[in-house]
């Protein structure tokens, strides 16, 4: 088991990240190709986006959030590290996008943010707790959000055997430094969601070819590549297809994602 997770821990990360803009760029390009934000619309049935109000709780750089403010919903990020929020704020006005961020922990939520938004998400948060805290970040959103609200995660997949391996192997040589990081299974996902009374919940998983990454040592060898071959088109968003994944995905995919309502009395 990995260490706990701290604030500055995560500073520490984050630190060098407003360097990497244009990648974070990329990034935000390729989450609107993402199978996150056609399920997110898929869920969302015509719902206008630009009178949505979001929240990005542990958001990082908040990529999906910029996906939401590009289409006009008022977006607020949370995280804990202000060095998060520093690239978050930049990759934003780099976009010409408008946030409010706040800083807070995300199992000490601020009491005048509970109800008051449409969508509440995180990517790649929750496995970062253990015991009843596991439930309780995933509660968390459930809070966030008025009565009828989506709620959208993504967290490891605790049965993806090829990140299962990559993740002991740098834990084996001391290369792991992302703390604490527990894997859910559908199971444990799922019952929390029906302890919290959610609605319309729905789970699958990510691609899992994309996964095999974690295993093969092309995904090195593709970044190399590509800045040796692509060069200025490395971040062109034109190269980005729109994300797929299959029945063995939604199983054994890298990354299970949760859409779910929260019970609107």
């Amino acid at each position: 088991m990995s260490g706990s997770n701290t604030a500055e821990q995560w500073n520490r990360l984050w630190s060098n990240a407003s360097c990497r803009l244009e990648e974070l760029k990329f990034g935000v390009a390729k989450a609107e190709k993402s199978l996150v934000w056609s399920s997110i619309t898929n869920a969302l049935e015509g719902e206008k986006i630009p009178s949505l109000s979001v929240i990005e709780i542990g958001a990082g750089s908040g990529t999906v959030g910029a996906v939401f403010a590009k289409h006009g919903a008022q977006v607020t990020v949370l995280d804990y590290s202000e060095e998060a929020l520093n690239v978050n704020t930049a990759l934003f006005e780099s976009l010409g996008l408008k946030q409010e961020s706040i800083i807070s922990d995300a199992l000490r939520l601020p009491s005048s943010l509970m109800g008051q938004f449409d969508v509440a998400m995180s990517f790649g948060l929750a496995e970062h707790f253990e015991g009843d805290d596991r439930a309780s970040i995933i509660k968390a959103h459930f809070d966030l959000c008025r009565p009828g609200g989506l709620v959208v995660l993504t967290v490891p997949n605790r049965y993806c055997f090829p990140y299962r391996m990559w993740k002991a192997r740098r834990e084996f040589f001391g290369k792991w430094h992302f703390g604490l990081e527990v894997p859910f299974s559908r199971s444990e996902l799922l019952s929390i969601c029906q302890s919290l009374g959610a609605t319309e919940c729905n789970i699958t998983g990510s691609s899992f070819v994309a996964s095999l990454h974690f295993v093969f040592p092309f995904a090195r060898w593709k970044r190399s590549i590509e800045k040796r071959v692509l060069k200025n088109r490395r971040f062109d968003p034109n190269r980005i297809a729109q994300e797929t994944t299959s029945i063995l995905g939604a199983y054994l995919g890298y990354a299970l994602l949760l859409v779910a309502r929260k019970p609107s009395s």
